[in-house]
């Protein structure tokens, strides 16, 4: 992953995330500015067109029908181009959310590998506290009872010792 520019701890997603939001706002800003220089041009094409009809028909007094038809290719031609040119910004913003997307759901699976195997490290640790604590209760236990096993077995000593 590391490989890829995405850092390997959580640390390093915050900056990550940060410089990706920089990058996109960029890119989106260039696109914006490339949106805006078509669409000028395309008006500007149309408005040539438009000219360019108008003229024909002040001039002859009427349009020829070739002519016409040839103006009306050229708007049709325009209309046509714009649509692609917003089908292809379309795609371009989808692909651009498509990949924001992916590098959130892998920022958050790394995050939660990261807390899941912090809590399974926390959980073997209060495991052994208690495990520690067992043993110090035992051995405080045996501290309680061994003096009076000792005594016992004392006892027991005498008694044999007076019995014979």
């Amino acid at each position: 992953m590391e490989r890829l520019g995405y850092p390997k701890s959580i640390d390093g997603n915050h900056a990550f995330i940060k410089a990706c939001d920089e990058d996109l706002r960029k890119m989106i800003d260039q696109n914006h500015g490339l949106i805006k220089a078509h669409d000028e041009e395309m008006e500007r094409i149309k408005q040539m067109a438009d000219d360019m009809f108008t003229m024909e028909q002040e001039s002859m007094g009427h349009c020829f029908p070739h002519k016409r038809r040839k103006i009306e290719k050229l708007l049709l031609m325009s209309e046509i181009i714009n649509l692609r040119h917003n089908k292809m910004m379309n795609e371009m913003a989808l692909l651009e959310a498509d990949e924001r997307m992916s590098i959130l759901a892998q920022e958050h699976q790394t995050e939660k590998d990261e807390f899941e195997r912090r809590i399974k490290e926390l959980e073997r640790k209060v495991d052994d506290k208690r495990v520690e604590e067992v043993e110090i209760q035992s051995l405080k236990e045996e501290i309680k009872v061994k003096p009076k096993v000792e005594a016992i077995e004392e006892e027991e000593v005498k008694v044999k010792e007076e019995e014979a």
